[in-house]
């Protein structure tokens, strides 16, 4: 049960991550243009 909980975890922070990523890209991007 821990290591799907582990799992669960990893997976939440790597869309947040890559939610923020392409936040911060289209905010670049806006600036840019």
């Amino acid at each position: 049960m821990s290591i799907y909980v582990v799992y669960l975890s990893i997976g939440l922070a790597n869309s947040f991550l890559s939610c923020h990523l392409h936040a911060c890209v289209c905010a670049i991007l806006q600036l840019r243009l």
